[in-house]
């Protein structure tokens, strides 16, 4: 079941990419998704996330018209 579930979590970024990134709604969508993936990775992997980049990525789409 572990392995399945962390193909899964790669399958997953790789369908992101059929996601519109071109306006701030779809902007918005890929950032929650890669802070739940940093998360993730961070529990069950140990690595540790970095959210000081994912702050300085909403603070830049916060910016957007």
């Amino acid at each position: 079941m572990e392995e399945l579930v962390k193909l899964l979590v790669q399958g997953a970024g790789a369908f992101t990419s059929f996601f519109d990134g071109a306006n701030k709604i779809g902007i918005a969508v890929k950032l929650a998704f890669m802070e739940a993936h940093g998360r993730w990775c961070e529990r069950f992997y140990g690595r540790p996330f970095d959210q000081a980049g994912m702050d300085e990525m909403r603070a830049m789409l916060a910016k957007l018209p």
